[in-house]
């Protein structure tokens, strides 16, 4: 298998650089899975991290652009610079915490349903700044968080009803009294002590972005201040495919800037391929894909990158133009990628 994560270097924003090495860490060390590499996909204008993946272990393919960051062209090009591409490719992103076991899941779930992708996350938590740093300090373990909350995606799928479609809503998740003292038990003390006591923009940055399609209102619930949480099925971001099935969609959009070309490759697959959803998960010929685990999403600023989160309503709106077409159409406008050599 070939793990692929795409990358842009923004050098204001060190978070970043900090996120991507957590979870390069962990890919590399923690995974259950043992057959595997992972490829780092840089893209922009210098090489900045071939001596980090070196020190790892990991491959590093880099993409010279003096364009703003386009994660679909990041992805393609980590894809198509694979000498000796493998038959499964998992897709991950530098600010996302991994699960020990989620290849061997995702693997078995492909295998019993012989499916071109899997999906399996439902829901996204964003970890506060602060929440963030202490895990980068492996002050607080990624399993500890995954222990709580998925147990907590487990309820919510559970209760919700099939009547809604998958992405109707960006429903916010509240924690339950349990749930929350099982997450802050994991917690320090004197961690906990500094949460309580910071300020909103200690906890979650500013926000200077022109145009963005969801932004969580402020809540001092101790919860809102260890994370916010949104439910519903994930189809973007994370997912593992076959070779053949990726290459098939045409690779993802490479929209410049940040948002939209994920779920444009989403409706792309369900053009080619029986896949179906509502708000407990994602099925494949009527077979549940879906598993209970969060997207768990290390903290980074989004403030002082006007450039990069300018595109977000254009590419909003290229998504509603793709989303209106019949499928015949959709799949009309791919252009397939080169077959594997």
């Amino acid at each position: 298998m070939d793990v692929i994560v795409p990358y842009g270097h923004s050098p204001s924003q060190p978070e970043r650089q900090a996120n991507l090495q957590q979870v390069l860490e962990s890919l590399q060390n923690d995974l259950e899975y043992e057959n595997f590499r992972v490829i780092l996909a840089e893209l922009g204008p210098r090489e900045t991290q071939r001596a980090l993946t070196r020190s790892l272990g990991a491959d590093y393919v880099f993409t010279n652009s003096d364009e703003e960051f386009s994660p679909g062209r990041a992805m393609n090009a980590g894809f198509l610079s694979r000498r000796q591409p493998a038959e499964l490719v998992y897709f991950h992103q530098a600010d996302f915490l991994v699960a020990r076991d989620i290849l061997d899941r995702a693997v078995q779930v492909k295998l019993r349903l012989e499916c071109p992708f899997v999906y399996p996350y439902w829901g996204e938590v964003h970890l506060s700044r602060i929440v963030s740093e202490a895990v980068r300090r492996a002050v607080v373990q990624p399993g500890q968080l995954f222990d709580v909350l998925q147990r907590c995606v487990a309820d919510r799928r559970a209760a919700e009803g099939s009547e809604q479609a998958a992405f109707d809503a960006y429903d916010e998740v509240t924690l339950s009294n349990d749930e929350l003292e099982s997450l802050v038990a994991v917690l320090p003390a004197g961690l906990r002590r500094e949460i309580t006591e910071a300020d909103q923009l200690r906890l979650w940055g500013a926000d200077d972005r022109s145009y963005a399609p969801y932004r969580w209102r402020p809540e001092e619930t101790l919860a809102a201040r260890l994370c916010r949480i949104s439910g519903g099925p994930r189809a973007s971001a994370a997912y593992l495919c076959s070779d053949a099935a990726f290459r098939q969609a045409g690779g993802v959009p490479e929209l410049p800037g940040w948002g939209y070309e994920d779920l444009i490759f989403w409706h792309t697959v369900q053009a080619f391929h029986p896949y179906s959803g509502d708000r407990r998960g994602i099925s494949f010929k009527e077979s549940a894909i879906t598993m209970d685990y969060p997207l768990i999403h290390l903290w980074h600023p989004v403030s002082g990158r006007p450039d990069y989160y300018a595109a977000t309503a254009k590419n909003e709106r290229i998504f509603h133009e793709f989303h209106s077409l019949a499928a015949h159409e959709q799949r009309a406008s791919v252009r397939a990628l080169p077959p594997r050599g």
